[in-house]
């Protein structure tokens, strides 16, 4: 292998249940294993994709990007950690491999010998796609389960929310999500309600504070102060009072002169 020069791509996916991992990792032992092996990663070592959302289906940007990079037919190998972390799913794993296969490109993978291209590498694909099947449905029971928990102890359980009013953050406290990407915004009914006494639309409203229109139009309704709001943001536009704000995070400002 190491007699000729082989040109790949490398994929990395880790998701929310997958304690313990990140895809720099994973990245690191691609890596590792393409200097060992001969490989070069093509487009000067940047044809890297990534994910960091669940294995269960193939609705990915990072494996649709990589798909599509393989389409282009300069390709040899893809390169992965492991089998679940192309897909957890049997079916849409061997659409995967099927797919590759007609670009006449192979998939090896860090973690173990399989090769899918040959009877032995079916095999050992097909134990190792099953395990990763049942891993899958011991996760959804699991948290199903710790669902149901909470849900008998008052909690209530979803994906992280968006936007959080100051005096609901004990009752949300479970959804809250204070870090990284996607992480809660969390204003005060008066400071949000300030925006519309300096007459600022909704548009620049939410724009402020980092949330979309449509998340701020929601938290006002949920509140009962939707109609509120754009009363009193068209009361203060009509007065043509100069509008100047600076978010208490500092992290987004918007200043503007209403124009009469």
């Amino acid at each position: 292998m190491n007699d000729e020069t082989y040109s790949v791509v490398l994929y990395a996916r880790v998701s929310t249940d997958d304690k313990g991992q990140t895809n720099e990792t994973q990245i690191r032992d691609m890596k590792a294993y393409c200097q060992r092996n001969g490989f070069i990663i093509a487009d000067n070592g940047t044809a890297i994709y990534q994910d960091e959302q669940t294995g269960k289906n193939d609705k990915r940007p990072g494996f649709r990007e990589m798909k599509g990079r393989i389409s282009e037919g300069d390709i040899d190998y893809v390169i992965a950690r492991n089998q679940d972390r192309i897909s957890r799913e049997p079916v849409d794993y061997q659409n995967f491999i099927d797919y590759a296969r007609t670009f006449r490109v192979r998939v090896r993978y860090v973690d173990n010998s399989a090769t899918p291209e040959t009877v032995d590498g079916v095999i050992l694909d097909s134990v190792q796609s099953g395990l990763a099947k049942a891993d899958n449905m011991k996760r959804s029971s699991t948290t199903k389960s710790g669902m149901m928990t909470a849900k008998l102890n008052g909690v209530h359980c979803g994906r992280p929310i968006r936007f959080c009013w100051s005096d609901e953050v004990v009752a949300n406290s479970a959804r809250i999500r204070t870090e990284g990407r996607g992480r809660t915004v969390i204003q005060s009914v008066d400071t949000v309600m300030d925006f519309a006494r300096q007459g600022m639309l909704r548009s620049e409203t939410s724009k402020a504070i980092g949330v979309s229109e449509m998340t701020l139009t929601r938290a006002l309704r949920s509140k009962g102060i939707l109609e509120e709001f754009e009363r009193i943001s068209a009361e203060n536009r009509s007065k043509g009072i100069p509008l100047k704000r600076v978010v208490e995070d500092g992290e987004n400002s918007l200043k503007r002169e209403e124009e009469i």
